[in-house]
């Protein structure tokens, strides 16, 4: 099974929004976290580490990009995806390199192949090659990086700025992790979740409790699945042919979440669910929280649009459309998947380019399609937007 962590990025007093490279293994990685024990709550925190960060960039000042990069001492890791003024499905493409002391930084495309009677290798496709200006070591102050993209025989300019917004003074966004391991029922549970830390607004205090929520709500489900299943073994963990207790898999649930949009008056974050009852692989779900700080509310689907506007319409097009392009007019499931139905947009984030929707396993592709991301432009919505909901991004 995938193990799944999550990330983080926070800086001081700045922080800087991101989100991690779906698909993947992932660390989180955090300036500040704290963790608990499920039971008893006690918290400590953790050491300060490295965390994603993201930047903006175009090449050949043509082709606008985001890119999510990861110090490790000298080393440099993250991905990439090109940002469309029309609609989009991201495609995200590796990133590993290396930065000196010089100011001088090499990121390499790579791209995992599977070679007969060897197995699985890594492909070098693209290369960026510049140099930083700001400080990438410990990232409190912006970084800009610029340079050559070369793309086989193609060499072209590129520009990359990290972004960074602040919640304020003393305000800081951190991760709460709880874990437990429970062998008499055979599972373990390893969760974490975004909580903003340094305020008594209330308005941040309900976002706080609108994750936890949110959080623990699939917790307990999961525990009390856990104690049901147990209860059954009881009765039939004798196998009748040897009669010898029969091996269970042990049961796990991960849960992590990304930031994808910050802002003074925004946060929008995903929080990813993976659970293991045995079988093949896990099953996954995907939740996100859009929270307006200005208001102190969570943002429902109808408050993003006008009344009795043709929004669901709007988004059933758009995404229909781009996923045909990029997997094939034949597939039922995303003509289903894609239908103008609340329950089909159940999940998105409003991001600086855009409004993405977040399809869950199986809704518009098989399991090993993995689950797609289509990004909406605002302009695309014309009159059906509310003109409220361009002020909470990020300018």
């Amino acid at each position: 099974m995938r193990r799944i962590t999550s990330s983080l990025l926070f800086v001081l007093l700045t922080i800087t929004f991101a989100a991690v490279p779906q698909k993947q293994g992932r660390t989180q990685t955090t300036s500040e976290k704290q963790t608990s024990n499920l039971d008893n709550g006690v918290t400590a925190k953790l050491s300060r580490s490295s965390s994603y960060r993201l930047f903006k960039g175009a090449i050949d000042d043509r082709y606008d990009f985001q890119a999510y990069l990861q110090l490790d001492g000298q080393k440099v890791m993250g991905s990439y995806f090109f940002t469309r003024p029309k609609p989009f499905t991201i495609k995200r493409f590796d990133l590993k390199g290396s930065s000196d002391n010089t100011g001088n930084i090499i990121l390499d495309e790579v791209e995992s192949v599977w070679v007969d009677g060897v197995g699985e290798k890594e492909k070098l496709t693209r290369t960026f090659e510049g140099e930083v200006t700001g400080d990438l070591q410990t990232g409190y102050f912006p970084v800009r990086m610029a340079g050559t993209w070369l793309n086989r025989n193609e060499r072209k300019l590129f520009v990359l700025e990290e972004q960074t917004f602040s919640l304020g003074k003393g305000i800081n966004l951190i991760t709460e992790q709880a874990s437990k391991e429970y062998k008499r029922l055979n599972y373990e549970i390893n969760v974490s979740y975004p909580q903003v830390s340094g305020s008594n607004d209330p308005r941040i205090l309900k976002f706080n409790k609108a994750s936890k929520a949110l959080v623990f709500k699939v917790v307990n489900e999961f525990k009390k699945d856990c104690a049901e299943s147990a209860q059954i073994d009881d009765l039939s963990s004798i196998s009748p042919e040897t009669g010898k207790p029969i091996d269970k898999p042990l049961w796990s649930l991960f849960i992590s979440w990304d930031v994808v949009t910050m802002s003074k008056n925004l946060l929008s974050v995903t929080i990813d669910e993976e659970t293991y009852t045995g079988g093949a692989h896990g099953q996954h779900a995907r939740y996100v929280i859009n929270y307006d700080l200005s208001k102190g509310r969570v943002l429902q689907l109808a408050d993003v649009f006008k009344p009795k506007s043709s929004y669901l319409q709007t988004l059933s097009r758009a995404c229909r459309d781009v996923l045909k392009q990029s997997k094939g007019d034949n597939s039922e499931l995303i003509h289903e998947g894609t239908a103008p139905t609340p329950a089909n947009y159940k999940a998105w984030n409003l991001t600086p380019y855009g409004f993405m929707v977040l399809f869950g396993d199986y809704q518009v592709d098989g399991y090993s399609g993995g689950r797609s991301e289509v990004v909406v432009p605002y302009n695309v919505f014309k009159s059906t937007l509310q003109p409220s909901i361009l002020e909470l991004l990020p300018h």
